[in-house]
């Protein structure tokens, strides 16, 4: 019994990876998903609504104009389609994401901050629908079906000012659970920006009262 769980433990011990691995895959699997995220930033920048699988057009650029070429404008179409400016939240979480990772920090409860992310692009979305629904790439759904599929359902029951705030809040509360401490750390930093220059001010007219 003794020897058979030792050669257990042996072959458990054999199958965990060392310290250094562990590293380098963790690394490896960032440079893939930085790589990935600037794919899709690149593709955001250079839609064209003339690329396929768009249907603003009848005949479409052949190749893809996109910088990622088909795929590329495949991504571009479906995150604009689903969330028109909505789709830049997502991309600005994933900056967020590679940050905390880059620094070497790990981030508490991924799962909801990935969830706080998901509602503030949705809430985005529906302020483009709102504020500006025929702005956008799209001829179809400039604002994104979901943007128009959520403010259209909120102001049905809400009207304009209370779909406005009850997407405010959907803003507010989805940017707080997806990166509150960066959050807090921009607050203070802009209120310690404002005591300088308050300060500076100050310093400036008691100078010129002096003289």
């Amino acid at each position: 019994m003794t020897a058979r769980g030792t050669h257990a433990r042996r072959r458990r011990g054999t199958g965990r990876l060392s310290p250094r691995s562990a590293t380098l895959l963790r690394r490896a699997g960032w440079i893939v998903q930085i790589a990935a995220w600037c794919f899709v930033v690149a593709a955001l920048l250079s839609y064209d609504a003339a690329d396929a699988p768009s249907g603003a057009v009848s005949v479409h650029n052949a190749p893809a104009a996109n910088l990622g070429g088909a795929a590329g404008a495949f991504v571009a179409w479906g995150l604009l389609q689903g969330l028109g400016f909505g789709a830049w939240v997502l991309v600005a979480g994933g900056a967020v994401v590679f940050r905390t990772g880059i620094t070497g920090r790990s981030a508490d409860h991924p799962a909801v901050r990935a969830l706080g992310v998901v509602i503030a692009a949705i809430a985005a979305s529906g302020f483009h629908a709102l504020v500006a629904p025929a702005a956008g790439s799209l001829t179809e759904s400039p604002a994104g079906h979901l943007g128009h599929l959520v403010a259209n359902g909120l102001g049905r029951h809400f009207g304009a000012l209370g779909t406005f705030l009850l997407l405010a809040s959907m803003l507010a509360v989805g940017a707080m659970v997806a990166a509150d401490t960066l959050l807090l750390a921009a607050g203070q930093a802009l209120i310690a920006l404002g005591r300088r220059l308050r300060d500076g001010r100050q310093a400036r007219l008691a100078l010129a009262g002096a003289t």
